[in-house]
């Protein structure tokens, strides 16, 4: 059964290292993604000019499946990990960039005014009100873009074929071993549930 097709996966090097490789792409394209779709969120919210010239493609790209990029990613960085951290990155990083700007566009005007009475630099209002308020819709672009991102190892994976979970699966498939292959992907369950419930619990601190 699937325990048994645990057990055998559990002691053998490569096991580790494909855990490690997928652990490491989606860690690597969510910082990615995260330290790219924050500032220009903010930037896209705060500056009324940036939100003009940026919403139209913002709407597009954020339309357009990132899977069907896939093909392009490869002919342009290869089938190595820098393809598969680029999936993840485009994956989760509309889900961060769209709400952050949302959640500066929806900061309490009131607010605002009342800094701007008491002749606070916009630099002041940004970081003592705008941010502050803006964190929990970052958290909440964070958490769909755990997702996305865990969509986007499994897919570069499925199509590189190189080392990580998503190999498991596919060459299981290929055998037509059920039991190896639905262990991968209980493995990419148990990941994304824990992420999500991790990030949950930091979304509802900042939303006390």
């Amino acid at each position: 059964g699937i325990a048994q097709a645990a057990a055998k996966e559990a002691v053998l090097p490569r096991f580790w290292d494909d855990l490690a490789t997928s652990a490491f792409e989606l860690a690597a394209g969510s910082a990615v993604a995260l330290g790219l779709g924050v500032p220009i969120g903010l930037a896209i919210g705060w500056y009324r000019r940036v939100g003009y010239m940026f919403d139209p493609w913002l709407n597009f790209f954020n339309a357009l499946p990132r899977i069907a990029l896939l093909p392009l990613l490869v002919l342009w960085l290869g089938l190595g990990t820098e393809t598969k951290i680029a999936a993840v990155a485009l994956g989760a990083f509309f889900s961060i960039v769209v709400p952050t700007a949302q959640g500066v566009k929806t900061v309490d005007r009131t607010l605002l005014d009342v800094g701007r009475s008491m002749e606070a630099s916009q630099r002041k209002i940004f970081t003592s009100i705008v941010l502050p308020a803006t964190v929990p819709y970052i958290i909440s672009g964070i958490r769909i873009g755990i997702g996305r991102g865990l969509i986007g190892v499994v897919v570069a994976e499925f199509y590189a074929q190189t080392k990580g979970v998503g190999v498991i699966i596919i060459k299981s498939q290929q055998a037509l071993n059920s039991d190896r292959m639905l262990f991968g992907i209980i493995l990419f369950t148990i990941s994304g549930i824990t992420l999500n419930y991790l990030t949950s619990l930091l979304e509802a601190r900042f939303q006390k």
